[in-house]
């Protein structure tokens, strides 16, 4: 039921990378989904649950129309994390397309800290060791490249 514009382009082909390359079950992806910010909603692009009863939001993706600018693509970013204050995701995926930004999304008393990561967890991925380890690489190196700059 939605129009059929370059950023729907976009989105349905994230879906199907989605179902087919990450392996999530269709039952936990969501569209459109509303978030409350203020006085109004929002609405995430994509919205992928960590559960078959959609509690618990993992992974939010924020899709824009191929061959967006830097500055587009960069507020975008801030979009998501936006929507992020309120859903608590596990990660974040800013795309449009050709180009990519992934991010894990840590929530504590203390603040929210983002890491950038080279790609989001599969679904048979996400509760492997090795993935984790990897993770904690691409974690670890982010901080340090964050500490040196």
């Amino acid at each position: 039921s939605l129009p059929f514009n370059p950023e729907e382009q976009v989105r349905l082909q994230i879906y199907l990378e989605v179902l087919y390359t990450y392996h999530y079950p269709a039952k936990r992806v969501v569209f459109e989904h509303p978030v409350k910010m203020g006085s109004s909603y929002k609405r995430v692009d994509i919205l992928i649950f960590a559960d078959d009863l959609k509690q618990n939001p993992f992974i939010i993706i924020e899709c824009k129309k191929a061959g967006v600018g830097e500055t587009t693509f960069d507020e975008a970013i801030e979009q998501a994390f936006s929507y992020d204050n309120h859903l608590y995701a596990q990660y974040i995926w800013v795309t449009s397309g050709a180009k990519n930004a992934f991010f894990k999304s840590e929530h504590s008393k203390s603040g929210r800290k983002r890491y950038t990561l080279s790609d989001i967890p599969k679904f048979s991925w996400k509760d492997k060791v090795w993935y984790k380890i990897l993770e904690s690489i691409q974690i670890g190196w982010g901080f340090c490249k964050d500490v040196y700059e």
